[in-house]
């Protein structure tokens, strides 16, 4: 038995390249360089001593990919969204949709910055409740931080 076949014996034994080389005390890369060499097979990454890697099993590609996992499935993400819309969403707070807010009147932009982008609905007395036009100001996400930030001092 050759020095290279009786390493690759305890690669085998060891279950891993690097565990393999740890004991020998050289480097993985030298080691594998050696096996290549002598045309000896290696495991693939990840797979553990005396099992095949499991990634190349097709039902377990399928697994990750998609064709098993039932949170993949077009009809199962659309009960999991209509189950957390309106008043079953964690984040519901009660209230109306942005777009009432722009029936109403209420500007397409921020009312102190002139953003676009994350518009919130400012209520002036702090009531919820009260939707009358006078009492909202359309607010970007960083503005109403901003004003409630201030309110408190």
């Amino acid at each position: 038995m050759t020095i290279i076949e009786a390493r690759y014996e305890m690669y085998r034994t060891v279950g891993g390249l690097v565990r393999t080389a740890k004991i020998l005390g050289i480097s993985s890369a030298t080691l594998w360089k050696e096996f290549k060499a002598g045309g000896l097979p290696l495991k693939p990454r990840g797979a553990q001593a005396g099992e095949a890697n499991t990634m190349k099993r097709p039902e377990v590609q399928a697994k990750f990919l998609g064709d098993l996992n039932p949170s993949k499935r077009l009809d199962v993400r659309r009960k999991i969204h209509l189950a957390k819309l309106g008043a079953r969403n964690g984040t519901w707070k009660g209230g109306r949709s942005i777009g009432y807010y722009r029936r109403i009147g209420l500007k397409p932009e921020c009312e102190s910055c002139g953003s676009r982008r994350h518009l919130q609905v400012h209520h002036l007395d702090k009531n919820r409740a009260n939707n009358n036009s006078g009492n909202l100001k359309t607010l970007c996400a960083r503005c109403h931080v901003r004003h409630h930030r201030a309110e408190r001092g």
